[in-house]
């Protein structure tokens, strides 16, 4: 992930215990996530975005916004190849 998870949950002065709560989860998948041993849900995503004050984008580590010279569909596509390479990543991680 791009911004911190563990950093970002500082910042706002939030415990794991309090982010897993606000979550509907609990403290050890916080913990995994922050390790890097498992990545969230994308419905879970949101949600956390949303509670550490930020966008999905921005723990991914893109931009949606094409620049003028990329065709929209383009963006899409590797929005969709980051994703699902995050994905891959983390139950890589999550195996070992």
């Amino acid at each position: 992930m791009s911004i911190s998870i563990a950093e970002r949950r500082g910042k706002i002065g939030l415990t794991q215990e309090e982010l897993a709560k606000r979550l509907g989860t609990d403290r050890t998948t916080v913990v995994k996530w922050e390790k890097g041993k498992s990545f969230p849900r994308p419905e879970m995503l949101c949600q956390l975005a949303r509670v550490l004050g930020c966008t999905p984008n921005d723990l991914l580590g893109f931009e949606c916004m094409p620049s003028e010279d990329e065709k929209p569909e383009t963006r899409g596509q590797e929005i969709s190849v980051r994703m699902s390479e995050a994905l891959a990543d983390a139950r890589k991680r999550q195996e070992a």
